[in-house]
């Protein structure tokens, strides 16, 4: 009985995970020439549509993963909203808002940025040391959290 319960919960995740992939054909053309134009060297393996049910606007979101570890989320109209690093690596500084990355080098020079998020008014910052800054929409410090 336990096998079969087993095995019929296993069937679901791996139905609902294939079912939840889809090609670079399907994100919006603002995430493909974003992705043309800031990581033309990167290698994508997929692209994963995340169907948010639960969310009261059904917001889709689309995860890009690259052979390198580095992953890509875009909103439903196509605009980046999080880029995380590997472990162990870090977010090309270019890629990131200008604004943050001076603050990042004149305040911890030569720390890695892992994560970066846009939540809403906010961009949430991790680095390497561990450390998870906040600054305002234009890229203006408010906080270590």
């Amino acid at each position: 009985m336990k096998k079969a319960v087993l095995t019929g919960v296993l069937s679901l995740f791996t139905l609902g995970f294939v079912f939840g992939q889809t090609g670079i054909e399907k994100l919006p053309q603002v995430s493909r020439d974003y992705i043309t134009q800031l990581f033309p060297s990167e290698q994508m393996t997929y692209v994963e549509k995340d169907e948010d049910f639960l969310s009261w606007n059904n917001d889709d979101m689309y995860e890009v993963h690259f052979s390198s570890g580095l992953e890509l989320t875009f909103n439903k109209a196509g605009e980046i909203t999080e880029i995380d690093a590997p472990k162990n690596q870090a977010i090309p500084a270019g890629v990131l808002p200008q604004t943050i990355v001076s603050y990042i080098n004149a305040n911890y020079s030569g720390v890695g940025i892992t994560s970066w998020e846009l939540d809403g008014k906010n961009q949430e910052v991790e680095l390497a040391n561990g450390l998870d800054l906040e600054f305002d929409k234009s890229g203006n410090f408010k906080k270590i959290d």
